[in-house]
């Protein structure tokens, strides 16, 4: 049985029929809050992540397991019974599964009207694309993420490293679940939550899609160069370029350079005019010429700047230059760290004792024991 988690959603139960990441971080999340959280898995049939020992421990760990088979009317009876006393069910499956197993969201309203229910899915359950599956890299594509994503000198067509929607569609549901918990609170009525996986990564794209520059606005920055500087090759790329991008990829100073030993150093100067004059100065050579320009012409000028950049860097190491310009001259600048060695960043304040790294909503260390497939049964169930 799960170790008892404090939290602010302390006596909260949570029925959770999802699979493999989306649904079990939601309710791995409401988990760290104190919620009770019951995952139910086919016996035939289970979460996927368990061929994952350590991935499905950090998602599931201190979750109660039931094993039913739902197509079977006992095991559906089981679940339906406790779905009558829960605070809230999460499901994953395709639109339309859950209707056909009688489990959706209009047969249990009728046994518990206050039941907060919320169906992830990849494009929502009724939208023109709801009965096609969808898996991450499908969403990224989907979303605009995949085509805005070009790097610095090149088109790119490169998906996030690792399942951005599915992770941010995780942070979505639980503060739907949670607000509409609250809302819960005055109504007392439950609610549904329809919570399409597309619509949420399409609308973070779009609203960094805000940022790419303007053509008109870059002419007149353009303008505005020194004489001097108009006269370098790199100008004679086609401005466009830029603006299909976003703002970011185009800085020259917001990249990963390689340093002297074959380190990698990380520098993320962004529109801070006082950052940039700073690492001029410090780097020296022909860099200091470009201090004065602004973030925009910066951009324009990315090439020159980034070959300048690249060539003083490679005289030290990262490390020294990590000692030098981050904790010495306080400029936002950071090692490459390995994601297999995170268990030994000192500066992570969220690190437990067993290498896992609990999500900030924890006050506590979570229970990470993973219980077995249908440990929870006899327990739980009549």
């Amino acid at each position: 049985m799960p170790e008892h988690q404090k939290g602010a959603l302390e006596g909260l139960v949570v029925i959770d029929l999802s699979q493999n990441l989306p649904g079990p971080y939601c309710s791995r999340l409401l988990a760290d809050q104190g919620a009770k959280i019951i995952k139910v898995e086919s016996p035939a049939k289970p979460d996927f992540g368990r061929s994952m020992p350590g991935f499905y421990q950090q998602l599931n760990g201190g979750k109660y397991s039931l094993a039913l088979d739902l197509k079977d009317p006992e095991h559906r009876e089981q679940l339906l019974k406790l779905a009558k006393t829960a605070d809230v069910f999460i499901e994953s499956f395709r639109p339309g599964v859950v209707k056909r197993l009688g489990v959706d969201y209009a047969s249990l309203k009728v046994i518990n009207p206050k039941l907060v229910y919320c169906s992830i899915s990849g494009y929502g359950q009724s939208s023109e694309l709801s009965d096609i599956p969808a898996h991450d890299i499908n969403l990224q594509a989907m979303s605009g993420l995949i085509g805005f994503a070009g790097r610095r000198e090149r088109s790119s067509v490169e998906e996030c490293a690792i399942p951005i929607a599915d992770m941010v569609t995780s942070v979505y549901a639980h503060s739907a679940i949670v607000s509409t918990l609250l809302e819960r609170g005055k109504t007392k009525k439950g609610a549904f939550i329809d919570m399409p996986m597309a619509d949420g990564l399409a609308h973070m794209v779009q609203v960094w899609q805000q940022t790419t520059p303007d053509i008109n606005m870059l002419d007149k920055q353009l303008a505005k160069l020194p004489k001097p500087l108009l006269k370098l090759k790199a100008l004679q790329k086609p401005i466009a370029n830029f603006a299909t991008r976003g703002i970011l990829p185009a800085l020259p100073h917001y990249g990963v350079f390689k340093c002297k030993g074959g380190g990698n150093l990380c520098i993320g100067i962004v529109d801070e005019g006082h950052f940039w004059r700073v690492i001029c100065e410090e780097l020296g050579g022909g860099l200091k010429r470009f201090a004065s320009l602004n973030p925009m012409q910066r951009a324009l000028l990315s090439q020159p700047i980034r070959i300048l950049l690249q060539r003083a860097l490679r005289r030290q190491t990262a490390e020294h230059w990590y000692t030098r310009l981050a904790q010495q001259l306080k400029l936002p600048v950071s090692l490459v760290a390995d994601s297999n060695n995170l268990a030994n960043a000192g500066y992570l304040r969220a690190l437990s004792d067993n290498g896992f790294i609990r999500s900030p909503l924890a006050r506590q260390v979570p229970d990470y024991t993973v219980a077995a497939l249908g440990e929870d049964n006899g327990s739980l169930l009549d």
